[in-house]
């Protein structure tokens, strides 16, 4: 199969989108279409972080306008109907959910199906099945996967339980087990905004990088080795996608490759004086970082656990198992079941949960700090 590369600016998207469309000659073989953006949180259009808002209604809009029927899906992390109005509304979608409405797909009662797979059983949205599915990342950089692109973006499919699930079984090879039973019909990739370094958010060491592309495939992974060639990234070093052969019209590659700044496997949030260091593992999950960074805001809060926290230099945190690399930091600390035998083996200071929760990381510290 061939994959289309096409430049873009955001003023673009509605034109060169399709034009991209066009430039694969993708037509959709099914009456009904199954729009699944990558949507993580509540960052601003222009931050990478997640797919353009213009991006999604263009393909509605295309779609539509061509009789075909157009649902819109996505499972962000926060699985609360009043978290999901919120996200969205930060992200852009406000006018796409109320116009059209966008359905969550961490909701137990969106329709399943149950589907066999190398774990056991893996309940998916009928959705994906039933319509025209089109998969639609974002090109970014991930502190666990080094790349979020169409293939980790399937993790949205999931319910929450499931996405633990992967997480425990060391993610890059779920990941890789849930595309042989759940394949998009077409794979989009927005690169208007990216991310690089510590993504795949810009809180806590992700950063904005404008690259003004559009990436589309039928084959997903033809995909995501194209889009891994344009970060820079040499992809059999990339766990959870295999290397495969490509071929590509529109932009060559050569002209728009770039170096993106790769992820670091810990993030640093300096508190003060203090420096507070959080590893991270293959079984640490994505909601993780956010929540411990929902921990940390909570913890700054805390004057009496500040002055404690002041006392030292370097506090270093394991999430997912992570083991600490060296003896720098003055305190060790464990977070969430997955670490509780790393806390158990060296002694260290525990704190239970999955995920944990914020307030309970900042009692733990208040009584052992």
């Amino acid at each position: 199969m061939t994959v289309g590369i096409i430049k873009s600016t955001e003023e673009e998207i509605p034109n060169k989108l399709i034009k991209l469309l066009e430039l694969i000659k993708y037509k959709p073989s099914k009456d009904q279409i199954f729009l699944k953006p990558n949507i993580v949180d509540s960052a601003k259009p222009n931050s990478g972080v997640n797919v353009h808002p213009l991006v999604v209604e263009t393909l509605y809009n295309y779609f539509q306008d061509q009789g075909y029927k157009v649902i819109i899906g996505e499972g962000p992390l926060n699985v609360t109907a009043k978290g999901i109005k919120s996200i969205l509304r930060g992200a852009g979608y406000k006018k796409l959910h109320k116009e059209i409405g966008i359905v969550n797909l961490n909701d137990e009662t969106t329709e399943r199906v149950e589907k066999d797979w190398k774990y056991g059983k893996l309940r998916l949205p009928k959705l994906a099945f039933t319509h025209e599915y089109i998969d639609i990342a974002c090109m970014k950089t991930h502190w666990i996967t080094t790349v979020t692109l169409g293939l980790k973006n399937q993790k949205g499919l999931l319910l929450a339980k499931d996405k633990k699930l992967f997480h425990k079984k060391g993610l890059h090879e779920p990941i890789l087990e849930l595309n042989k039973i759940c394949t998009p019909d077409l794979t989009i990739v927005d690169g208007i905004y990216c991310v690089e370094g510590t993504g795949p958010t810009v809180i806590g060491g992700g950063k904005t990088k404008k690259m003004d592309l559009l990436v589309a495939g039928k084959d997903i992974l033809e995909v995501d080795n194209v889009c891994c060639n344009i970060m820079g990234f040499d992809v059999e070093k990339i766990k959870h996608i295999p290397k495969v052969s490509f071929d590509t019209v529109g932009v060559p590659i050569s002209e728009i490759k770039t170096e993106f700044k790769p992820p670091k496997s810990y993030l640093d949030a300096p508190i003060g004086k203090t420096l507070i260091r959080l590893y991270v593992h293959d079984s640490s999950c994505t909601p993780m970082g956010d929540i411990m960074i929902q921990a940390f805001g909570k913890l700054t809060m805390n004057q009496e656990l500040m002055q404690k926290i002041h006392k030292f230099e370097r506090i270093d945190i394991s999430t997912g198992g992570a083991e600490f690399p060296d003896d720098k930091a003055d305190v060790k600390i464990c977070v969430g079941e997955c670490s509780r035998s790393i806390a158990k083996k060296y002694d260290l200071i525990h704190v239970k949960g999955c995920p944990i929760d914020p307030d309970d990381f900042v009692k733990v510290l208040n009584e052992n700090l």
